[in-house]
């Protein structure tokens, strides 16, 4: 019935002239269902990373860089549980998606060197919140969340798959989007 309507609603609009009130309609709808159906985001650049700990060449800058190849490394004991890494934004903004490569590395032989983040909580400036889980992949994994006119947000560490070798937990890439208007 919805659907039929709205067809409706379109042929009439493509068949009268000029501007009216019906292509108004029919163009503000479209867009209203285009943004659910098919989102379009665009990147947020944060400007500053601090961290609880950090390896000496390894600081929380790095999660931040653009660069897939340069990581932040907690520098806690054991697997850095409660470790955070806090990432601040230029202005305040919305926060729609998260996205993070984890650990040191996408090459599949250096990957499990190192402990990487299992559960991660996020934690908002605007007081939003979302737990995440990640896969133990080094492919980049993105989530939504919903954060309103955000200036940080804090990410702490709540588990970690374990290497056979190394003992600090890493980050690669922490990166940003918001639902494009």
């Amino acid at each position: 019935m919805v659907v039929a309507a709205f067809t409706i609603l379109v042929a009439l609009a493509a068949i009268l002239p000029g501007r009216n009130p019906i292509k108004e309609l029919v163009a503000d709808v479209t867009s209203r269902v285009r943004r659910v159906v098919a989102p379009e985001y665009e990147q947020v650049f944060p400007v500053l990373a601090t961290a609880s700990s950090s390896t000496a060449d390894h600081g929380p800058e790095l999660a931040i860089d653009g660069a897939n190849n340069t990581w932040w490394a907690e520098g806690a004991e054991g697997l850095g549980i409660n470790e955070q890494i806090t990432i601040t934004f230029g202005t305040a903004t919305d926060i729609a998606k998260i996205g993070i490569s984890s650990g040191t590395t996408r090459e599949p032989d250096s990957f499990l060197q190192e402990p990487r983040p299992k559960e991660l909580f996020l934690r908002f400036s605007d007081g939003s919140t979302r737990s995440i889980e990640l896969a133990d992949s080094a492919d980049f994994q993105s989530f939504e969340v919903a954060a309103t006119s955000a200036t940080s947000v804090e990410i702490q560490l709540l588990s970690a798959y374990p290497s056979g070798s190394g003992q600090n937990t890493s980050l690669a890439e922490v990166e940003f989007w918001n639902e494009r208007s």
